[in-house]
């Protein structure tokens, strides 16, 4: 069964030296043996920025400042070279608490780096409960042509609480414009649902499976 993505990342951005070295050293470790085995995706973060809210949107980029882009570009300008040699495309996910936890702030880290293998990883779900983070699909079009991966899972919000316990087509996230904007985009990509709630996955993955096949017929039809 082939391995189609492995998780990686570090941090990157710390304001300890050692501490940058060290991420550098095992992401690059980790691109050595993913190169051995023909594993051509990664997926991860260039590390997070927490502050004292609870708030996601109050963290991740919104602490960030110029040095912690100027840290994760260098970092990952070294990895990405790396990683091209064995045919790898590394990939930030849209994450809270991360340095790229908006289009916007991903969209920046890109251009820093510069590398056609350095790519996004938009996460619907995560976007969703990041206040700072942007709700209209059209914004994909910072990143257009930029994007190595993408996430898709739901979520509700209940109150203050955001809940991922909701399949693809039960949360509040309309999935199906973002699928259509990634279309338009003419994104052919590999893409993986991501299921992180309670209950029986398998049960969940099924659903959403047939939704997101029944979502790619309507667009075409369309």
């Amino acid at each position: 069964m082939p391995i189609l993505c492995v998780d990686t990342g570090g941090d990157t951005i710390s304001d300890d030296e050692a501490v940058r070295e060290k991420a550098v050293r095992q992401i690059a470790h980790e691109i050595e043996v993913c190169g051995r085995y023909g594993i051509t995706l990664m997926n991860g973060s260039v590390g997070s920025l927490r502050g004292p809210s609870k708030n996601y949107g109050d963290n991740g980029s919104a602490l960030a400042k110029p040095v912690h882009y100027e840290r994760a570009a260098e970092a990952y300008r070294h990895l990405g070279a790396l990683a091209a040699k064995v045919g790898i495309t590394l990939v930030f996910e849209i994450h809270m608490f991360c340095l790229h936890d908006t289009i916007a702030s991903t969209a920046r880290l890109l251009d820093m780096i510069g590398l056609d293998n350095v790519k996004a990883n938009p996460d619907t779900g995560n976007m969703f409960s990041t206040s700072t983070a942007e709700k209209d699909p059209a914004a994909l079009d910072l990143i257009k042509g930029r994007i190595g991966y993408a996430h898709f899972k739901n979520c509700e919000k209940i109150g203050e609480v955001y809940n991922y316990s909701v399949k693809l087509a039960d949360g509040h996230v309309d999935t199906a414009k973002w699928v259509a904007k990634l279309c338009e985009q003419g994104y052919d990509g590999r893409v993986c649902i991501e299921y992180c709630g309670a209950g029986d996955p398998h049960v969940a993955a099924a659903a959403d499976v047939r939704y997101l096949r029944e979502t790619l017929d309507w667009i075409r039809r369309a």
